[in-house]
């Protein structure tokens, strides 16, 4: 089945035309109406007076220890006995026995 354009060619443009114009206008107002609300936002932080941070606050410090808390892990390290060393069986010569050949020539 064939499908018949509805439009000519010179139709097909002036309707490409007005919608890339009409996206175009669209998208210019969208960022006049951003840049508008940023202008807006930067005046009324420019208005709020800001808060003066007390100087008393820097000046305190906190009070020294007097000693430091014992350490409770090297008591329980020393506690444990020491690993025992890895000793290999004991191996008597006579009890190995030859691996028989396979049939492979």
């Amino acid at each position: 089945m064939r499908i018949f354009e509805f439009a000519d060619a010179e139709a097909q443009l002036a309707l490409l035309r007005t919608i890339i114009d009409n996206t175009w206008t669209a998208i210019a107002q969208q960022a006049e109406q951003k840049k508008l609300a940023d202008a807006e936002r930067a005046a009324q932080v420019k208005l709020k007076p800001r808060t003066k941070k007390s100087s008393n606050v820097a000046t305190k410090s906190l009070p020294t220890p007097t000693a430091p808390p014992p350490k409770k892990a090297t008591a329980l390290v020393a506690k444990q006995p020491p690993p025992k060393a890895f000793k290999p069986a004991a191996v008597n010569p006579s009890t190995i026995k030859p691996i028989p050949p396979t049939g492979q020539a």
